[in-house]
């Protein structure tokens, strides 16, 4: 499993997958209108305008030549005041025909390893309430929620949940089970 820096060559893909793990992972949690309504191209333009941003890094992991997840990691965004000096993962997703084969293990260490050695004290990411598999993957890696909740509906389509999970860095860096 190879895990680099995404380039310009990889937005098709990151927004294939972004799509995919929506419909898949957020069916019954978000309203079908809005799942049935993404579409590749239009997150494709999102993802050109996320990736140009400074003090980002959008890190694809490559597995026998295909795209298998992506993630990206930049500077706390301003929802809930999160910690000072925090770092943020905004996105996670890997391909759900090659979930749990080690690539969103991957992505979420290297993240880690990033956000650490760029002077980061925190790592946040917000997580949907009602999405199980998810939090109890970042779990495993010693994140936990922090007691701020969010709403966007006009992003996710209704009133679900997030839960902003953290933890402290470096010494959140060890997993405390496979995965």
């Amino acid at each position: 499993m190879e895990i680099r820096e995404a380039t310009a060559a990889d937005i098709g893909s990151i927004a294939r997958i972004h799509v995919a793990c929506w419909q898949t992972a957020y069916r019954g949690i978000l309203p079908d209108a809005t799942l049935d309504g993404l579409r590749v191209e239009q997150r494709e333009g999102l993802w050109r305008g996320w990736m140009a941003g400074t003090d980002v890094h959008t890190l694809v992991a490559v597995s026998e030549g295909r795209t298998a997840g992506f993630t990206r990691l930049c500077s706390a965004r301003l929802i809930e005041n999160p910690p000072a000096d925090a770092a943020e993962v905004t996105h996670l997703y890997v391909d759900p025909a090659v979930q749990a084969r080690g690539a969103g293990r991957a992505l979420l260490e290297r993240a880690l390893r990033i956000a650490r050695s760029s002077g980061y004290r925190t790592l946040v990411l917000w997580v949907l309430e009602e999405n199980r598999s998810a939090r109890r993957f970042y779990e495993r890696f010693g994140l936990s929620p922090d007691g701020a909740r969010h709403t966007d509906p006009g992003y996710l389509g209704n009133e679900a949940v997030e839960l902003r999970y953290g933890v402290a860095l470096p010494d959140g860096l060890t997993r405390t089970a496979s995965s």
